[in-house]
């Protein structure tokens, strides 16, 4: 139940357990307080620690979001142990943030769209939900037995077995080369999220717990909104492995580890080059490969181990078949199954081709890409192709994730159903196109289906496509045989009253081809 004190509402807890002082299961938990909200236009607002007798525990999602415009400073009580996500989201004046010894978790993007350049960390916090995304400045207590930092990276310690894993990066540090401290065992997600001048990093070949996303990074520092993803353009980032056994300081050991970029762009590995030897070594783990970085996972089939694409750069040109046939040089027979979230978010790539051995797509791995054609290559050396509307991110992106659906290795059902709903525009009409063209797995229902929606519009459409200067879809709408002698007419009369000279030469030379001209003997 909510309610209200001076300005500030909350809920009483009456279960809570406290991370910071774990309460006997034989005695009854102690109740607190969930702060929910703030109402007022204070400048300088001290959470109080304590309503009605009970201890302030934790600050709710988006407390300050409603009437936090305005505050430049929030004190918090040492009685708080949770920020959770969101808190003080969009207090955009907010430059001062006092966090006190006793807090333990805070959550993501606490300080999202405020202005607080520096963020003082207590020994006391255990958990700090994405770091790496961010804006401000992290410092971290000395004292604090749960994060380390050594200057650029941010690391969290198992306090069991002592195992690293990098969290976050400085990203206010101009820093283009980077080493992982030795004991880290993986890279969270979004760790280099902000690491917008970090060009090369060095990773150890037994780091190999990196989650899905480590690697995307955004990298315009001048960006409006950092935050929105519409606006995350990504940026190449070059990784490099280094054998537990050689000291990463002997530069000429450290070169040895270097990709060969002249045969790896025709997706070869030099074997007079160490770049085979990387495979060797990193194939425990991950390897750099073709300006990608690969993880190996556990595969289908027996004893098989295969690759996931875990960041695949900005400047990657879509042709994944070419990392298999480098892989295929290791002669273990592992290939690339899968691409992880985010993979190629924000990358120039327009064309991507993906092999057979692509089993799963993950959420958002084209986001902000201009996709316009993908391929999809067959046992017969045949591709499909799948037209993606790259104007419309949100919709890719669902498109996207019929890869690894109901043990098929593209489910259409998804993709076809958005043909088929709202209003033409031109990206749909290329994906109609698209799935008409390649037949394969179109379904003859759903051929029928799509054939009669565009028949019922045809005019409507050869409008939007004269509109938009779309001669090319027109094309193959002829080449799909949907104007014939009674409908041809109608469609030449509207282009006339339009004046087209580009789509108008289309449809009257169909119509020669329609109704040709009776011989004349008389000449």
């Amino acid at each position: 139940m909510k309610t209200k004190d001076g300005r500030f509402q909350y809920q009483v807890i009456a279960d809570w357990r406290d991370p910071n002082h774990p309460i006997d299961e034989k005695k009854p938990h102690k109740k607190c307080i969930r702060i929910t909200g703030y109402e007022g236009s204070d400048l300088y607002v001290r959470v109080p620690a304590r309503i009605n007798d009970l201890p302030v525990r934790v600050l709710g999602h988006h407390t300050f979001y409603e009437s936090g415009i305005t505050i430049q400073g929030i004190d918090l009580p040492d009685t708080l142990r949770v920020i959770e996500a969101e808190a003080m989201e969009f207090c955009v004046c907010l430059t001062e943030l006092r966090m006190r010894e006793g807090l333990v978790e805070i959550g993501r993007n606490f300080l999202n769209a405020t202005q607080v350049s520096e963020i003082d960390i207590p020994s006391t916090v255990e958990v700090m939900d994405r770091p790496g995304e961010w804006e401000s400045s992290i410092q971290i207590a000395e004292d604090n037995p749960f994060y380390q930092d050594d200057g650029y990276g941010i690391y969290w310690v198992d306090q069991a077995t002592g195992e690293k894993e990098l969290v976050a990066v400085h990203h206010e540090k101009d820093q283009k080369k980077y080493t992982l401290a030795k004991g880290t065992k993986g890279i969270a997600d979004h760790a280099f999220y902000q690491a917008r001048d970090l060009e090369i990093l060095e990773i150890w070949s037994d780091t190999s717990e990196i989650q899905d996303g480590a690697f995307t990074v955004l990298s315009d520092p001048e960006l409006e909104n950092s935050f929105s993803w519409s606006k995350n353009v990504g940026r190449r980032l070059q990784v490099e492995l280094a054998p537990q056994s050689v000291e990463i300081e002997d530069d000429k050991s450290a070169a040895e580890w270097k990709l060969d970029k002249t045969s790896a762009a025709e997706g070869k590995l030099d074997k007079t080059s160490a770049a085979d030897k990387m495979i060797e070594v990193g194939s425990k783990d991950v390897i750099s490969l073709l300006g990608c970085i690969l993880i190996r996972e556990p595969g289908r089939g027996k004893n098989k181990r295969n690759w996931r694409i875990l960041y695949g750069g900005r400047d990657f040109q879509g042709d994944i078949s070419s990392i298999n046939k480098a892989l295929s040089q290791t002669g273990d027979g592992s290939l690339v199954d899968s691409i992880a979230r985010e993979a190629f978010q924000g990358s120039s790539i327009e064309t991507v081709s993906l092999p057979l051995s692509i089993q799963y797509v993950g959420k958002h791995a084209f986001r902000g890409c201009h996709l316009k054609r993908a391929y999809l290559e067959e046992v017969d050396d045949k591709e499909t192709q799948i037209d993606f509307p790259y104007e419309h991110g949100y919709l890719m992106s669902q498109l996207m994730e019929g890869f690894g659906r109901n043990g098929y290795r593209y489910d259409f059902t998804e993709y076809d159903t958005s043909i088929l709903e709202g209003t033409w525009i031109q990206e749909k009409l290329r994906m109609a196109v698209s799935r008409l063209r390649s037949r394969k797995h179109l379904s003859q229902e759903q051929e029928e289906l799509i054939r009669s929606r565009i028949q019922k519009d045809l005019l409507s459409i050869v409008s939007l496509l004269e509109e938009i200067h779309d001669g090319e879809t027109l094309g193959d709408l002829v080449g799909l045989h949907f104007f014939n002698e009674d409908n041809i007419d109608q469609a030449i009369a509207l282009l006339n009253g339009t004046q087209s000279r580009e789509l108008l030469p289309i449809l009257l030379n169909e119509k020669q081809k329609l109704k040709p001209r009776p011989f004349d003997f008389s000449l």
